[in-house]
């Protein structure tokens, strides 16, 4: 999952899609993730189903950022992690004849179980 560069003091937000691909209801725990990204969840996924989390990432820092999301569940197969990516860079100076409406980012990422 890439965040890209996001100014500090903004945020960016992609979407998580925990996938349960068995034939049995996975349980979803919660997430864990590092403490720059924001965004938990838990509850039930029925077989064949899915459910979408909104991840943030909030940079408070002018740095590279890496590092796993990883899905707590009670899954039995498949990938429980996934990586994730983003900078922080400086404010955004605004042009004096430009008027930014505000800090829009959407992407998708796909975790299946």
């Amino acid at each position: 999952m890439v965040f890209g560069n996001v100014p500090v003091g903004s945020t960016a937000q992609r979407t998580l899609t925990i996938s349960n691909t068995g034939n049995s209801t996975l349980n979803v725990s919660g997430l864990s993730y590092p403490s720059c990204l924001s965004g938990n969840w838990s509850g039930a996924i029925a077989a064949s189903s899915s459910h979408d989390v909104t991840i943030t990432f909030s940079p408070l820092l002018q740095t590279s950022y890496g590092g796993n999301i990883t899905v707590n569940s009670d899954k039995t197969a498949g990938t429980s992690t996934i990586a994730f990516s983003g900078a922080g860079t400086s404010s955004r100076t605004e042009h004096p004849n430009c008027n930014a409406s505000g800090n829009n980012y959407s992407a998708r990422g796909v975790l299946q179980h």
